[in-house]
């Protein structure tokens, strides 16, 4: 499934922007943090289930990181297309949207552990 969304975002910036978004005029930077907002959620889920390990650092930064890199190398491939400019502002809302997605699958995690923690506190 990670890798399904990180080929579609890849295939997406390929070609110019669908027309419902140009119509919409929504801000292309806009688009790029909700993209890799899902993408930093569901990087950092995947990582999860791959170690197990729970830590901030490993669950945050690291999903951060790797999208970042996934991004600056979309932007790269941005400025090879027709018709797409790269942009460092693009390029910076995909690590803001990462770092969101990220920060928010954390805490959908502590949540469901404190949660699960009351519950069992219960008589």
């Amino acid at each position: 499934m990670l890798l399904c969304y990180a080929l579609l975002i890849y295939g997406g910036s390929s070609g110019p922007a669908p027309e419902v978004v140009v119509s919409l005029e929504i801000p292309d930077y806009f688009l790029h943090a909700a993209e890799y907002a899902i993408l930093g959620f569901l990087c950092s889920r995947f990582l999860l289930h791959l170690t197990l390990r729970a830590d901030v650092l490993f669950l945050v930064l690291l999903p951060v990181i790797l999208c970042a890199l996934y991004g600056f190398s979309d932007e790269i491939h941005q400025s090879f297309v027709p018709e797409r400019d790269a942009s460092i502002s693009d390029a910076l809302a995909d690590v803001a949207g990462a770092a969101f997605g990220a920060l928010t699958y954390r805490f959908v995690l502590l949540s469901r552990a404190r949660a699960r923690a009351a519950a069992e506190d219960e008589p």
